[in-house]
């Protein structure tokens, strides 16, 4: 996506080394309605369905701040509505499951598609949103062009991420 005279797009509200460093009180209490995560490199490693250990406790502390039903993902790896059929969908679930928020279906990647999924899903404005993840030009712009809060942690692995589409096959066999 060329930004040109929108550069801005790719400059978050607020960086942090992860997400142990947010103030979810201190968000809510701003008027903060909803949480949107970004999984790989933010809540997981890269293609893994499992929180990052160390980051479990900050997830749990979110989720109370805010409630589960107002906390989601939204990924470009894990949520694509054509990277997946019905009968691919249990590991979406699994992934779903293994961090207790919701996943949203999405079909366009970030920073494209519109938000909503999002304001239906969270009975919300978009300025009452946090996004919160690891990259300028997918999270960050995607936050920024539908006026949310954005929060850019650093990702916690060198792994390198392709810009395939979801393999719900390869997350199965990537942690079987």
């Amino acid at each position: 996506m060329a930004l040109g005279a929108k550069r801005d797009l790719a400059m978050p509200h607020l960086e942090v080394p992860d997400v142990r460093w947010i103030d979810w009180d201190a968000l809510h209490a701003a008027g903060f309605r909803a949480i949107v995560f970004d999984k790989d490199n933010t809540l997981t490693i890269p293609y893994e369905r499992r929180i990052h250990p160390p980051l479990a406790s900050a997830l749990r502390e979110c989720k109370r701040a805010f409630g589960a039903a107002n906390v989601a993902v939204l990924s470009n790896s894990a949520g694509l509505t054509q990277a997946r059929s019905d009968s691919h969908w249990s590991p979406y679930d699994r992934v779903r499951d293994a961090l207790g928020v919701g996943f949203l279906r999405h079909s366009s990647k970030k920073p494209g598609g519109s938000c909503d999924a999002l304001v239906r899903r969270f009975a919300c404005e978009p300025s009452q949103m946090v996004m919160i993840g690891d990259r300028y030009m997918t999270d960050v712009v995607y936050g920024n062009r539908h006026g949310m809060l954005t929060i850019r942690c650093a990702p916690f692995t060198d792994a390198v991420r392709d810009c395939s589409p979801y393999d719900p096959v390869r997350d199965v066999n990537a942690v079987s």
